[in-house]
């Protein structure tokens, strides 16, 4: 028979199970949202994905390099543009020059700084998701990219200074180790962590 598990270290594998059940869920559904839109434009690649041995593994693939909470986020972008389109134009996105009056549309609306440059990521974002040809990609149309520096410009002049957290001085953290000799102690310092974070360390 293995050796029993401490108390401490089966809370560990616990929570590691737990994070790795919502990684998962996030995932799926990311990934869910993302194959429904390339579907819904009918793009090559799922008809690629329809004739694989295995679909539902195959498109676990289309996340790549991106996390699935970015994925989500820039989808809530390229969804706001397909609508658009669709409402006003009848069909769905194809060319860059939908997305400039997209885009000055939302500047007569009322938008802040982040949002052109949001926009674009998000279009450009589903693009190179749904293997869009290179010469298609409507984020990198040049006028896109011209109307996009040129509305940053003008909203980040009115816009008042961001605010931001103090950074820590990098030189602070040397100094510390030298006065922490307590790993755990210097871990709680540096993460801001409660007394029930470092409840099963040793």
């Amino acid at each position: 028979a293995g050796s029993k598990k401490s108390p401490g270290q089966q809370a560990i594998d616990d929570a590691v199970i737990a994070m790795e059940k919502v990684r998962s869920e996030a995932a799926s559904l990311a990934v869910r949202l993302l194959y429904n839109e390339l579907e819904m434009m009918g793009v090559f690649i799922v008809a690629q994905i329809g004739v694989t041995a295995n679909p539902e593994r195959a498109k676990m693939s289309l996340l790549g390099r991106f996390r699935p909470s970015t994925v989500r986020r820039y989808l809530a972008y390229w969804q706001g543009f397909r609508k658009w389109v669709g409402q006003t134009y009848g069909k769905f996105p194809t060319s860059g020059e939908q997305l400039v009056d997209y885009l000055l549309a939302r500047e007569e609306e009322g938008m802040g700084a982040s949002v052109p440059l949001s926009v674009g990521k998000g279009v450009a974002c589903f693009e190179k998701l749904g293997a869009f040809s290179p010469d298609t990609w409507m984020a990198s149309n040049p006028l896109v990219e011209a109307v996009v520096r040129d509305l940053l410009r003008k909203l980040e002049e009115g816009a008042p200074p961001r605010r931001r957290a103090p950074r820590m001085l990098s030189a602070f953290i040397p100094a510390l180790e030298k006065l922490v000799v307590s790993c755990a102690k210097l871990l709680k310092i540096c993460g801001s962590l409660r007394f029930d974070d470092l409840a099963h360390m040793r």
